[in-house]
């Protein structure tokens, strides 16, 4: 390996880990809070037996969960740790693909370092809640950059390998490699590059094949089928990302100039090669929005909550950053020093405020327009052979400045002492088959940290709920539960036990007056039903019993940054 590649080789690998730390990696925060207790699940069928959020499983469609589970057995790892090798590896070989990617337009090697680092500094999109870098290791966060490196494999005419990338992105998760086998698939047959459409073709025999022979519990549903005003009015209160008319008409405004800016950035740069992904993927991301309000909002296809189309979305953002990082490279090299600034504030500015129509407080506009007048500088210095690599070392900077100095917070710290300390004692004092709930957690997600790492049931949380894209059946149990839990009603408390709760989990300040808890710390106070020496107040009354075709409560959304 020449001195060049291991630079490269070096850089990529500098860039993959810097996203650790910004954008970030999570575990048990958002999607892997389903994820895992459903491959728990399926390890040990008697683990969260009484947890309705593994009656039935959305895995037949990815290998997430037959590749997990193998390597776990062959190494002993935890599932935490084969899901994190997995994501530091994709992410890697994402990075590379961006790299691979703008040294194809051309552009010099230490420019497309720059454009790679600039595009890993991710963005939330908000609207569909999904992220140009997942923060957990989901099979979301393992196709996209698989599907990266495809991308870039193909800009330089390597069309197998980039078939392949593709295709182990679509054993992954098949949406997101969607859009990408969209435009490729058909431009290998118009070209008769047959060979490079056989890695897709049997990537989708063995996903067919892994789906008839999915472990745990699976619920056959039909290909055409319409969303019932009942699972719709749940599907807006619980998941109202899929809903087009719930996103506002600033976000439609943002994707639009977004990919307005990309295009312009496209002619500024004109590149040689990648102008199939260049030009078609914003374009699918943006006709997405469309076709899914229509799907969606107007003939209530089923099928798209779970298929979730507007997520291409992603592509507009994605490739606005490394089209505008390409031509602020290219607008730096020919000394227009003040417009190559103004391309540089959108690859900043994604990271520091996903919607750029809202109000941003001053800081954070002099940290982007510092970071982009300094990215001009580093460029220039560059040039010089004295400082040559100049432009690397700056590349490094973003990844702090943002949050440290833009004081940008990506997701909260759900891993508390309170939280593992409860862990710990209801896995050393609680039958396996015990079913917990806590009443004091409405929207919060730390009862999903405590289901997958003490592998004991919850009566029902927050995050389950989103399991409401996919199954009617799932959507009622969830929502009778949840009008039970969702307000904290001391009143409410036996019939939690009457419906087969075995402990309750309160905060400190609800603390029962004469009931002994069986466990307590800073936090938390647990009880075991049923509660017979806990006094009603005699004013209070048991709230009536949800019915499962009750309507949800019209609150207030709450958006996540999770993908679901």
């Amino acid at each position: 390996m020449n001195a060049d590649r291991l630079l490269i080789a070096a850089f990529v690998v500098l860039i993959a880990a810097l996203t650790f730390y910004f954008p970030g990696h999570t575990w048990l925060q958002a999607d892997t809070q389903i994820y895992i207790p459903l491959i728990e699940h399926i390890d040990n069928p008697a683990a969260l037996s009484r947890d309705f959020l593994v009656s039935n499983t959305h895995l037949a469609f990815t290998l997430y969960d037959e590749i997990a589970r193998a390597l776990h057995r062959l190494t002993g790892a935890s599932y935490e740790s084969v899901l994190i090798f997995q994501q530091a590896i994709t992410r890697a070989l994402g990075v590379l693909g961006i790299y691979l990617l703008a040294a194809a337009m051309p552009m010099a090697r230490k420019m497309a370092l720059l454009v790679a680092a600039l595009a890993s500094l991710g963005t939330l999109l908000a609207g569909p809640a999904v992220l140009t870098i997942e923060y957990e290791p989901t099979p979301r966060a393992f196709a996209l950059p698989l599907v990266l490196l495809a991308i870039g494999l193909s800009a330089h005419d390597r069309q197998v390998a980039a078939a392949i990338a593709a295709s182990c992105a679509f054993l992954y998760h098949p949406p997101t490699a969607a859009p990408f086998w969209l435009l490729f698939f058909p431009w290998l047959f118009v070209r008769g590059a047959y060979r490079a459409m056989l890695p897709f073709a049997a990537a989708a025999v063995v996903l067919l094949v892994s789906s008839r022979l999915q472990a745990g519990a699976t619920e056959p549903q039909a290909f055409l089928w319409r969303i019932s005003p009942w699972l719709e009015s749940v599907q807006r209160y619980r998941a109202p990302y899929n809903w087009i008319g719930a996103w506002g008409w600033r976000l439609l405004a943002q994707y639009t100039l977004l990919w307005a800016v990309a295009m312009a950035a496209y002619r500024r740069v004109r590149p040689q090669r990648g102008r199939l992904f260049l030009i078609g993927l914003p374009l699918v991301g943006l006709l997405s929005i469309p076709f899914s309000w229509l799907s969606l909002d107007v003939l209530k296809w089923g099928l798209i909550p779970q298929l979730q189309p507007a997520r291409a979305a992603l592509f507009i953002e994605l490739f606005a950053v490394v089209l505008t990082a390409a031509a602020g490279v290219r607008a730096a090299y020919a000394g227009k020093l003040v417009e190559s600034c103004a391309w540089f504030l959108v690859p900043f500015l994604l990271p520091v405020q996903p919607r750029i129509f809202e109000m941003m407080p001053l800081r954070q506009w002099a940290v982007v327009l510092l970071l982009a007048v300094g990215t001009v500088a580093a460029i220039s210095l560059s040039r010089r052979r004295a400082t040559h690599l100049a432009v690397l070392a700056y590349a490094v900077v973003p990844f702090f400045a943002i949050p440290l100095s833009a004081g940008v917070e990506n997701y909260p710290a759900l891993h508390t002492p309170e939280i593992e300390q409860l862990v710990n004692w209801a896995r050393a004092n609680t039958p396996p088959d015990a079913m917990f709930v806590f009443p004091d957690a409405g929207h919060d997600l730390y009862p999903g940290v405590f289901r997958a790492e003490a592998e004991r049931a919850l009566y029902v949380d927050w995050k389950s709920g989103g399991q409401v894209n996919y199954y009617d059946s799932m959507a009622r149990i969830w929502l009778r539960r949840w009008q039970r839990v969702r307000n904290y009603d001391p009143a409410a408390l036996p019939a939690l036990c009457a419906a087969g709760v075995n402990y309750i989990v309160l905060d400190r300040e609800h603390a029962l007056p004469g009931t002994a808890p069986v466990f307590q710390n800073a936090a938390f106070v647990v009880y075991r039903c049923p509660l017979e020496s806990y006094a009603l107040p005699a004013s209070a009354r048991l709230p009536e019993r949800a019915g499962s075709d009750a309507t949800p409560p019209q609150k207030r959304s709450i958006e996540r940054t999770t993908s679901k």
